[in-house]
């Protein structure tokens, strides 16, 4: 059962969706019909092929931060904070913003 639709909400095409699809991090059922369980985002972008449009950048924000990760782990031997993770998705994204955390978090 729908409880509520959101216009121009799809993170794919910009379309109709139900907050049940947006609840689950999944794009319209225009987007992508089948009703699957799906274990992670790459999962989604894979089953969108040829249907990929905004949601192309998430897809690739996702394999930039595994990225990221991989390359923090082998440089330094810990796995990055969350914190640090999300700083890192927001240099990608060119978007302006300010380090906050408590002292001693890394943020040099």
């Amino acid at each position: 059962m729908k409880i509520a639709e959101f216009h121009r909400m799809c993170p794919n095409c910009g379309g109709i969706i139900s907050d049940e699809r947006l609840k689950a991090g999944l794009p319209c059922e225009k987007c992508l019909s089948e009703e699957i369980e799906y274990s992670d985002r790459r999962e989604i972008c894979n089953a969108l092929e040829n249907r990929l449009k905004h949601f192309k950048e998430i897809c690739w924000l996702d394999e930039f931060s595994e990225d990221y990760i991989k390359f923090f782990r082998e440089k330094t031997g810990f796995t990055p904070w969350t914190l640090q993770v999300m700083w890192t998705k927001r240099v990608a994204l060119k978007k302006s913003f300010t380090m906050i955390a408590p002292t001693g978090v890394g943020k040099k």
